[in-house]
């Protein structure tokens, strides 16, 4: 159960993206069009980066930009040199820490996120740091994190992440609770039905977790 929960857990990726400040949303135009203008602008971008290699925010749009193109390992590389000319800049360490968690390194994106927290809370950093402990089964401390993000912001993804951390802890009322609110934020999310789905079944409520599962 443990092992499949980990993995149902990392389909929150999308959701906790979602946070760092709508950075990745997608653009509205066609598809075609939208790619050669991603495109220009990365191209613009790197020319800007070649007479100023020593600022950490034109590496840091530039990861951005790399990741919204699909380009993880470009993104990756970039955000390490914000970090690198930054230390302690929370924009660039939550978004490195998102990439370490899609590449399956949480002791990394725990450090990162415990560094972006030195200049102060974040909520999106306090998720990230809680799907790190979690990934490292660090339960008692991922729940504290989790409700430091909640605290700060109350969200559909920082619920969801709750609710993963108490399904590893067999904490199945408090799932139905957490779940259900994400399920009532986002309704068309697949994620807090699974969840239901889950704790439903454990507590041998057999027909709601069939409904849950049916309609996820």
């Amino acid at each position: 159960m443990t092992r499949s929960l980990h993995r149902a857990g990392d389909r929150l990726l999308p959701a906790v993206r979602l946070t760092l400040a709508g950075a990745l949303a997608l653009l509205t135009l066609p598809a075609p069009v939208r790619a050669q203008d991603l495109d220009a602008r990365l191209v613009a971008l790197t020319a800007r980066l070649s007479a100023a290699r020593s600022d950490a925010g034109l590496w840091h749009e530039r990861a951005l930009l790399r990741l919204e193109l699909g380009d993880r390992v470009g993104a990756l590389a970039d955000v390490s040199e914000a970090v690198r000319l930054d230390p302690f800049a929370p924009d660039p360490r939550a978004l490195r820490a998102l990439l370490l968690l899609a590449a399956d390194r949480p002791a990394e994106a725990l450090a990162d996120a415990t560094d972006g927290l030195a200049r102060g809370p974040r909520a999106d950093l306090y998720l990230l740091r809680a799907r790190a402990r979690r990934a490292l089964d660090d339960l008692e401390r991922a729940l504290a994190d989790a409700d430091r993000a909640l605290e700060l912001a109350p969200s559909a993804a920082a619920r969801l992440e709750r609710a993963w951390i108490r399904a590893l802890r067999g904490e199945w009322p408090q799932v139905l609770e957490d779940a259900g609110d994400a399920a009532r934020a986002e309704p068309r999310s697949v994620e807090p039905l699974l969840l239901l789905g889950i704790a439903h079944r454990e507590r041998g409520e057999w027909e709601a977790a069939a409904a849950r599962f049916g309609a996820a």
